[in-house]
C-alpha cells in the first residue's frame, strides 16, 4: 500500500511538473501571439501609408508630366517667336537697304 501511495505521489509530482511546463509554454505562446498582433497592426498601418504614398506619387507624377508638357509648349512657342523675330529683322534690314 505504501508503495502504491509513493508511486501515485510520484505520478502526481510528474503531472504537476508537466502542467507547470505546459502553462509556461502557454504563457510564452500567448506573449508571442500578442507581439504578432502588434506587428500585424503595424503592418496594416504601413500598408495604409504605402497606399497613401503611392497615391501621392501618382499625383506628383501627373503634375510633373503636365509641367513637362507645359515646358515643351513654351519652348516651341519661344522657337516660333525667335523665328518670327529673325524674319522681321531680315525684312527690316531689307527695307533699310532700299
Amino acid at each position: 500500500m505504501k508503495n502504491e501511495i509513493r508511486r501515485l505521489a510520484e505520478f502526481l509530482e510528474l503531472r504537476d511538473k508537466e502542467i507547470y511546463e505546459l502553462r509556461s509554454k502557454v504563457n510564452q505562446y500567448e506573449l508571442i501571439i500578442t507581439e504578432l498582433k502588434i506587428c500585424e497592426g503595424r503592418n496594416l498601418e504601413y500598408e495604409n501609408k504605402l497606399t497613401l504614398f503611392s497615391s501621392e506619387i501618382e499625383r506628383l507624377n501627373k503634375h510633373v508630366r503636365e509641367k513637362s508638357e507645359e515646358l515643351e509648349n513654351q519652348r516651341l512657342r519661344i522657337h516660333k517667336l525667335e523665328m518670327i523675330i529673325n524674319e522681321l529683322r531680315s525684312v527690316d534690314e531689307d527695307a533699310r537697304r532700299l
